[in-house]
């Protein structure tokens, strides 16, 4: 192409120019036979032709190009990074990611016009000022948002840091009220738009970049176009409808969620000072409503279904008693003798508190449960045994048990500054191995002192520091005899070591149940508290489902 460019310059062109004139003049003064001069004068206007079409066409890509970058100029929108571009920041973000409780996520947002027929009649330029206008909206309005994409014409994608769930629900919800309200300027008219919202967070829905855009857009394809609805992962957020300042909400709707095996806390609603939680909680577990020190605020539970057992009143509960904390008593026991549905409204900031021990606890065990493969839901089946051998023995506080519940989810914490190679091992532990695994009840019970914000606090770390001592004074790490141990710690000693021994170990292979047994009965009067073994048969012999 360049040697055809520079042969139809403009003196090239020129002597083309002159050539024509010159055979011009010669047809005037005939000096040439006809057929010669009409051949040289359809030559000389075809190079002119021809020289005239070239410099057109040759042009036409330069102007292709600029109103290419122009359109890239404007979908840029002064930088804007495109999907590429967010979608490698956010593996940058993720592969930095430590945090134990706040962890990033995405939005996409997908901005719609009131009429269909409206939407079809904006040209390219209003469309960009409006998502500049939009663009600088979202930066102005939040504080969650670490990184704005454009994806599209009117999708947008938002790259949040690390926060928690309820966080992140909180500011994305608040942000879409204010966007949906706010009137952009459409072909000189002031115009309210719809947006729609799909929320991806890591690492519950997805591991890689690539995984959360996939979940984001399909939790974004699941809303209903100008709808204004905002959408996340488990059907947690089916959709809700903004009308004015009324808001309606399916009966599934919640802004965040924690749950553990036997209870789960929903956050329906918070605003300045109020917050509204519904709480299930399984049959037949134990709870306690008590008051910290210093404690200002109120506590409203109302029961919605199943039945109560107040314990120290040993009255029954019904749906539509309510429970309302007292200033004469700290703490109050109860356990649920069904299935049991709690609408609890308070005035203070319990709901992220309860959530954050929750998540610290539940994130450590399900990490020191990834290392020894071995004790994965050890720490249920231990609170369940507990409450059974609790139940018998008819002699134990109601605080105490509390505490013996914790410690039982918890006594294996310290594993986490166990190396992983050490639990894992199939053979016999050399003797320097075997001073570091002594080590786990020590570190467990600094584990549970450094992170666990309850009343009872010291109670579960001691007992977890002494699930391993023996009755005898063999056990470890301090070698307590006899009365020297919690009696909360003996019961656990004596159920870790039953389910220990019925579980399959790298180690050992399962005993059965009877074999586990009898292996109890040797024990008693040396490893175990006589008392509690008697307690323990008692129950197996009724062939009780949890042992």
């Amino acid at each position: 192409m360049e040697p055809f460019k520079r042969f139809f310059s403009w003196a090239n062109l020129l002597i083309c120019l002159f050539f024509f004139i010159f055979f011009l003049y010669l047809l005037a003064i005939r000096q040439f036979s006809g057929p010669f001069i009409f051949f040289a004068g359809f030559l000389s206007i075809y190079c002119l032709g021809s020289s005239l079409i070239f410099k057109k066409i040759h042009s036409e890509p330069e102007k292709t190009a600029q109103i290419v970058h122009k359109e890239k100029a404007g979908q840029d929108l002064n930088g804007l990074k495109n999907k590429e571009e967010f979608l490698s920041c956010l593996e940058d973000k993720l592969n930095k990611t430590d945090c134990q409780d706040k962890n990033p996520g995405i939005a996409l947002i997908n901005i719609t016009y009131p009429k269909k027929s409206l939407q079809k009649e904006i040209k390219p330029k209003i469309r960009d000022k409006i998502s500049q206008e939009i663009v600088s909206f979202l930066r102005n309005r939040t504080r969650t948002c670490e990184l704005i994409a454009r994806l599209e014409d009117e999708n947008f994608a938002l790259l949040i840091p690390e926060c928690s769930k309820q966080e992140v629900l909180r500011a994305i919800s608040k942000l879409h009220n204010e966007l949906i309200e706010t009137e952009f300027d459409i072909k000189g008219q002031k115009t309210k738009i719809t947006a729609n919202i799909g929320l991806a967070f890591y690492p519950e829905d997805g591991q890689t970049a690539e995984q959360l855009m996939l979940n984001a857009e399909k939790y974004l394809e699941e809303t209903t176009e100008g709808e204004n609805q905002v959408r996340s992962s488990s059907d947690n957020i089916p959709g809700f409808n903004i009308q004015g300042n009324t808001s309606f909400h399916s009966s599934n709707y919640f802004l965040d969620k924690i749950a553990k095996k036997s209870t789960k806390l929903f956050l329906l609603f918070q605003e300045k000072d109020i917050e509204i939680i519904k709480q299930e909680i399984d049959e037949n577990k134990r709870f306690v409503i008590e008051k910290a020190d210093g404690w200002k605020g109120f506590e409203f539970f109302y029961i919605l279904k199943g039945e109560v057992l107040h314990i120290e009143q040993n009255r029954v509960l019904l749906p539509g008693y309510f429970i309302k904390t007292g200033s004469s008593k700290k703490r109050v026991h109860f356990k649920t003798l069904t299935p049991v549905t709690f609408l609890y409204i308070t005035n203070l900031p319990v709901f992220i508190k309860q959530t954050n021990e929750i998540k610290k606890m539940a994130e450590m065990i399900s990490r020191a449960e990834q290392k020894d493969l071995t004790t994965e839901s050890h720490g249920y089946r231990l609170q369940e045994m507990a409450v059974r051998i609790v139940e018998a023995m008819e002699e134990l506080e109601d605080d105490k048990l509390f505490a013996l519940i914790y410690a039982a989810y918890l006594h294996d914490i310290g594993k986490l500054k166990v190396p992983t190679n050490i639990l894992r091992k199939e053979g016999s532990l050399t003797p320097e191995e075997w001073e570091i695994i002594k080590k786990h009840p020590t570190w467990g019970s600094e584990i549970i002192k450094e992170k666990l914000q309850n009343s009872n606090t010291e109670d579960i770390a001691e007992i977890v520091h002494q699930h391993h001592e023996n009755y005898d004074g063999t056990g470890y790490p301090r070698g307590l005899k006899g009365d020297q141990i919690r009696i909360e710690a003996q019961i656990l000693s004596l159920l870790d070591t039953f389910d220990s021994m019925t579980s399959e170990r790298p180690y050992q292979k399962a005993k059965t149940k009877e074999e586990a047994i009898e292996e109890i009965k040797k024990g008693s009067g040396t490893r175990f508290n006589p008392k509690i073994v008697k307690h323990f048969l008692k129950i197996v012999k009724k062939n009780d489902e949890k042992f």
